[in-house]
């Protein structure tokens, strides 16, 4: 079986071995029921890491060209399924069942080549007994869903059908009362035509980046920083630039010494609980921060995405409640601390800056759901909101507390960590010399996942990997751990009698 792998095509190379594989299947090469070599043997011949294989194996599995035998391995699908999936595409007719040349129609996607690990994490998460740090999403079961749906359906017959209509583009009026009020908890004043409800803060900065930025433009972002900012970037074909992130937020000298060269259109900065290292912004730095975009003409975006997720200390106002950030583009979301499905989040910027966002979600989408929103305004009566903020708050910081215990205890020398005060998300950095990448992959075979640094760092960083503690329970954080302890250890053990074997060879005499 010949596999030709080319390392400088822009085709991501899990895809490669997908359509190689593919094209053996249809060519008759491998004949139903062939057993494919193990992953970590085909990952051994071709030089590659193991989850490429994986990945590629995986889609083939999904595609129904190959299924999975557990404790046997992985072979090429019966003959049916593969007329079924293929159609007449078998040995002697190489035309793909369909006319439409899809590849050609996408070939210009700027996302097509990103990584196949983000893929590859959400298929291992699917397993049985999977342990996922991978996801920063909370949990669930603390969702008050029974007096939500009261609140629904308080909404429902107080205000009727009007309430399945289109709304207006710009918001719920008494849900953006309430939000008002709200947000001065928050150090935020607003009016309400300073104000435009998004379904989700993720709209929020895809108006905003859409709004601002035209292809070719470059874009400020911390690094690391958030992956879904990142995509979504690149998909205006943005020119993305990394500010270093340190354990007090963004370095504004390194900021101000990126500003002496560059021109950006926008600054995107998450000062309290920044994901995904979990560390805040001090007062200080966050009033330098402003002040400096203010006297370079520099717009500030603010992601305050967990902002009320406050475990340690006192709540720093965001950049938008400074004297001086009266200009910074201001987004948040119920999306962490209650509700993720029911997509609310809003923008807070001056009433021109709205004006122009509101006309891009008109053409977007036209209006975020009013009956989610009445709803809430109903939900959030009587401090219920209030409460809950406390309830998920106290249980959240358990789970932060023995993540770090944890982690203490288990992890191998070498092996350091951020500290958050608040949020979902920490970040561990690995010893010199290894990848968080090349670690995973053994991680899942042990049970357990996260998100690796290079999914999130610009700078190309290996040795992160981000542990979100949300949506796991105490028990399955100490046992997460203890995996992940375990498969460092592994990695370090292997590096190290790697390295010894170069050495050997290295000092060994001529022969």
């Amino acid at each position: 079986m010949r596999i030709l792998i080319d390392r400088d095509s822009r085709n991501p190379l899990y895809e490669q071995v997908k359509g190689a594989l593919q094209r053996l299947i249809v060519d008759g090469v491998l004949n139903p029921g062939d057993e494919l070599p193990a992953s970590r043997i085909l990952a051994r011949d071709l030089s590659l890491n193991r989850g490429t294989i994986t990945a590629a194996y995986d889609e083939l599995v999904a595609d129904g060209l190959l299924y999975r035998h557990v404790g046997r391995g992985t072979f090429v699908a019966n003959r049916d399924q593969l007329t079924s999936v293929l159609g007449t595409a078998r040995p002697g007719n190489r035309a793909a069942a369909g006319s439409i040349r899809w590849a050609e129609l996408y070939a210009n996607d700027p996302l097509k080549d990103q990584d196949p690990l983000s893929p590859q994490i959400a298929r291992w998460a699917q397993r049985d007994g999977m342990i996922s740090f991978a996801g920063g999403v909370p949990d669930s079961s603390l969702f008050p869903t029974d007096e939500f749906r009261l609140a629904l359906n308080r909404a429902l017959k107080e205000e009727g059908p009007r309430l399945l209509m289109y709304g207006t583009t710009a918001g719920h009026r008494p849900f953006i009362e309430f939000l008002r009020h709200y947000l001065v908890e928050r150090g935020v004043g607003a009016t309400p035509d300073e104000i435009l409800i998004v379904n989700g803060s993720q709209q929020g900065i895809d108006l905003i980046a859409r709004t601002l930025v035209a292809p070719g433009d470059s874009i400020l972002v911390e690094d690391p920083t958030y992956y879904g900012a990142l995509n979504l970037f690149r998909t205006l074909r943005a020119r993305i630039i990394p500010v270093p992130v340190d354990d007090h937020g963004l370095n504004v000298d390194a900021l101000e010494r990126i500003l002496t060269h560059e021109r950006p259109k926008f600054l995107y900065t998450m000062p309290t609980f920044q994901n995904p290292t979990g560390v805040s912004m001090s007062l200080e730095r966050r009033r330098r921060l402003v002040r400096l975009c203010a006297d370079r003409n520099l717009p500030v975006l603010e992601d305050d995405f967990d902002g009320d997720l406050l475990y340690d200390g006192d709540n720093i106002p965001p950049l938008k409640g400074l004297p001086e950030g009266r200009d910074v583009i201001y987004t948040g979301t119920f999306s962490k601390m209650l509700f993720p499905g029911i997509r609310l989040g809003w923008v807070v910027a001056p009433a021109q800056v709205i004006e122009r966002l509101a006309a891009a979600k008109q053409a977007a989408d036209l209006s975020t759901s009013l009956l989610f929103q009445a709803a809430m305004v109903r939900f959030a009566q009587g401090k219920r909101l209030q409460r809950h903020a406390a309830e998920v708050c106290a249980e959240y910081r358990k789970r932060r507390d023995a993540l770090l215990v944890v982690l203490q205890k288990e992890m191998p020398e070498g092996v350091h960590w951020t500290k958050p005060a608040g949020g979902f998300s920490l970040v561990v950095k690995l010893p010199p010399g290894m990848d968080s990448a090349e670690v995973l992959t053994h991680a899942a075979d042990l049970g357990v996942i996260y998100q690796p640094g290079r999914v999130f760092s610009l700078s190309g960083e290996k040795g992160l990997l981000r542990l979100s503690f949300g949506n796991s329970k105490v028990d399955q954080i100490n046992e997460g751990v203890r995996r992940l302890a375990k498969a460092v250890r592994d990695e370090i053990h292997r590096n190290q009698k790697a390295s010894g074997r170069r050495l050997a060879v290295a000092g060994a005499p001529p022969v």
